[in-house]
């Protein structure tokens, strides 16, 4: 042993600090009780890491999103451990790759999207000065930033090469796959209980829907996994495998919205593959546009409030799905209840909104008693369920249509990418990046969850990940120009 020390100074001197750190660490839990002394030894691993290779806790950072636990740290502050601190990190990383890397910097914070985030977070920090929850609001924007320059900028910079794609995407699906597997094989011996769901997948995730959601999401990208196996010349039967795990845990996540998405999933992959995607999405925002205003005109949304006595929650599923049918189902009449305090808050606050963060409470003086049903008291302290009508409530008309501004730009830019490339592994990606992103908008007009970190990580980094392919893909055709 002696020996050995003396031939790899480094190395030992790391393994036998890093020994005595977590022997101290467990002596002083011991001493004194508090379990988060044992995190002492992973944050100082983790920062040698950085120091070495951000690229690797970056991808560990990936991979651990699922598995993530909120915790309030001070009264009043939550925060998800250990996602969030790691995007504080990464976040300075970022802004140190934009100061020193000019090259790219200038042709990154110029481009189309970039420009519009920005204008989304300006517009968000404006809407803040009238806020009542101006401490919500402020972290708000703290998060946002943080996402936008982990997920959204950094990639542009991490991002080296095609092959990256698909080993980012890997990390991702290993880390889904390991979370969704327990969680089904827990539920099939529980019987697949519909009204047991909740506690089941409260291991990992909130509720059932954030559980269907990434499930829903998880299905393309498994798909697209499994493809560029094959395209490499390999079976690919192991994300086969994920791809019908995540079926399964979208089936029996037992979420209406989740169903549908998926359901959804043959016809956007046809509309893609037969360049119809760009006609197709805007005839959908048409279509919504028209419903909205009918909806709205001469109050219309008057003629369909529930009976309070008859608006319940049923226990048998067969029962739950005719009433949602039926307009008597509890959830579906509680979501039209907010819905129609939002539209109010939008009427009173059409520019500014309420403040980011801010729907809870605000809205409770917005309700009508018409749509009120026996959940209405909200100790929960969910908020809208209607991403889009949400940011409208809280950040006024400009913010909802700089938030749409930039999923449309996104989508028109990566369905540009794939009607131009010739590249069957990138043409995978931007595949199965559109049909990912239309899982979860699908998810936002009954759910309120690009704030949900299990969820939103995803929406932000592909957007990042298109980008740093289509700056790639200027500079190698302004290269080929030149040549």
């Amino acid at each position: 042993m002696t020996n050995w020390l003396r031939q790899q100074p480094p190395l030992s001197v790391v393994f036998c600090g890093f020994a005595a750190l977590l022997a101290v660490s467990v002596w002083l839990w011991v001493g004194l009780g508090n379990p988060l002394l044992l995190a002492i030894p992973l944050v100082v691993l983790m920062a040698g890491i950085l120091l070495m290779d951000y690229r690797i806790v970056y991808a560990l950072l990936l991979f651990a999103i699922p598995f993530s636990e909120q915790l309030e740290i001070v009264p009043g502050l939550n925060l998800d451990i250990p996602t969030e601190p790691l995007l504080a990190i990464f976040m300075v990383i970022c802004a140190y790759q934009v100061v020193t890397r000019g090259t790219i910097t200038r042709e990154l914070l110029t481009h189309p999207l970039v420009c519009l985030l920005a204008l989304q977070l300006l517009w968000a920090a404006l809407t803040t000065l009238p806020s009542p929850q101006v401490a919500a609001s402020l972290k708000f924007i703290v998060q946002r930033l943080w996402y936008i320059g982990a997920f959204v900028l950094l990639p542009v910079y991490l991002l080296r090469q095609g092959a990256d794609y698909r080993r980012i995407l890997q990390v991702i699906g290993y880390g889904l796959f390991f979370a969704l597997l327990p969680l089904c094989i827990w539920q099939t011996l529980d019987g697949l209980d519909w009204q047991r769901v909740n506690s089941i997948v409260g291991l990992f995730f909130v509720n059932h829907v954030v559980y269907g959601c990434i499930a829903a999401m998880a299905i393309p990208l498994f798909i697209a996994l499994f493809i560029w196996r094959r395209q490499a010349g390999h079976t690919g039967g192991f994300w086969l495998l994920a791809a019908g795990v995540a079926a399964y845990a979208t089936i029996f996540s037992y979420t209406r919205a989740s169903w549908l998405a998926a359901l959804l999933l043959p016809l956007l992959w046809l509309v893609i593959r037969a360049r119809l995607f760009a006609y197709f999405m805007w005839a959908a925002l048409l279509g919504t546009a028209v419903l909205v205003y009918w909806i709205l005109d001469q109050n219309r949304y008057l003629d369909y409030a529930p009976h309070f006595e008859e608006t319940v929650t049923h226990k048998e599923l067969d029962k739950h799905l005719k009433a949602t049918m039926e307009g008597r189902d509890v959830s579906s009449m509680e979501r039209v209840y907010r819905w129609v305090a939002a539209k109010r808050m939008v009427f009173e606050h059409p520019l500014l909104g309420t403040g980011p963060d801010s729907f809870y409470p605000e809205y409770f003086s917005y309700t009508v008693e018409t749509y009120r049903t026996y959940v209405s008291d909200n100790p929960e302290q969910s908020t809208t369920h209607n991403y889009f009508l949400m940011v409208a409530a809280e950040q006024g008309v400009p913010g909802t249509l700089l938030f749409l501004a930039g999923v449309v730009y996104f989508f028109l830019l990566a369905n540009r990418l794939y009607m131009r490339s010739t590249d069957p592994a990138m043409r995978t990606f931007l595949m199965g990046a559109m049909l990912i992103q239309c899982m979860f908008l699908f998810h936002l007009l009954m759910n309120d969850l690009v704030e949900e970190n299990k969820l939103s990580y995803l929406f932000w980094l592909l957007q990042g990940m298109v980008l740093h392919l289509h700056i790639s893909t200027r500079a190698a055709n302004r290269a080929a120009d030149s040549d």
